[in-house]
């Protein structure tokens, strides 16, 4: 938990309002040491943006934090991650997963 702490320091000081979740089995306590990290990432400096120009924004800090450790991330505006929550994955964030 200790990078995910760290990712959560460092997007806070370039993106507005960031929430943070770590989901899947690393919320569950049944990841092994290779397991790969699921994190959502839902701020409003996403509005406007693609789904690249997002990633964009947290390329670095994602590569910087967790070098050569898998990875996937969700990126969301606040309104897509409120309105997704009967879509599946939001509701698998917002049931099992920790807010940071």
């Amino acid at each position: 938990m200790d990078e995910i702490y760290a990712l959560k320091h460092r997007l806070e000081r370039v993106l507005p309002e960031v929430e943070l979740y770590v989901f899947g089995s690393r919320a569950r306590g049944d990841f092994y040491p290779d397991s790969d990290v699921d994190l959502a990432v839902v701020t409003p400096a996403f509005e406007e943006k693609d789904e690249l120009e997002r990633y964009d924004l947290i390329r670095d800090d994602l590569r910087d934090v967790f070098g050569a450790t898998p990875v996937d991330v969700v990126l969301y505006t606040p309104e897509e991650f409120e309105e997704g929550t009967e879509a599946f994955l939001p509701s698998v964030i917002e049931d099992e997963g920790i807010r940071v």
